[in-house]
């Protein structure tokens, strides 16, 4: 099935939310003939907290291990979700969550991009923040946001 250039970029964290989010993507794709772009995001404690972290070998040498383990659950994670039924890539970037899917959405030009919700209250997203908030605000294409299974739609 060729994609016509058309691309979709999918955040996951590999959470139930992900997966959602992840089901959605794909029938986007499958009905618009489109690439998917399987993007996830690992934040090495050396991003988050430079100042607290030394990066001896040892220490760069664990991170290189842990991303190679999250490239190779990122394959099998889209083998088991999206399969044969759209041509798909996956991508593990280092970064903040949002700063690497604004990355990932200049560098890939996506015409859409999907995220999932974790659907945390107003006082979580005003602690912690919200990708999913941020990324429709920020995003330069549209972004389809996929709320929790227990704020799906009613039947």
């Amino acid at each position: 099935m060729a994609s016509d250039g058309k691309s979709i970029l999918i955040g996951v964290d590999f959470s139930g939310g992900s997966e959602r989010a992840l089901e959605q993507a794909v029938t986007l794709a499958t009905s618009l003939n489109a690439h998917l772009h399987v993007v996830h995001v690992y934040e090495p404690i050396a991003l988050v907290a430079p100042e607290a972290v030394l990066l001896t070998g040892e220490v760069q040498g664990q991170i290189e291990i842990e991303r190679q383990q999250r490239m190779a659950m990122l394959a099998e994670w889209a083998m088991k979700h999206v399969g044969e039924r759209v041509p798909c890539t996956t991508h593990v970037v280092d970064g903040t969550s949002l700063d690497a899917l604004l990355g990932e959405i200049h560098r890939l030009k996506p015409e859409l991009v999907v995220v999932g919700s974790h659907g945390r209250g107003a006082l979580m997203r005003m602690l912690m923040g919200s990708v999913s908030t941020a990324l429709c605000h920020r995003s330069p294409v549209p972004v389809v946001v996929v709320p929790p299974a227990s704020q799906g739609a009613p039947a």
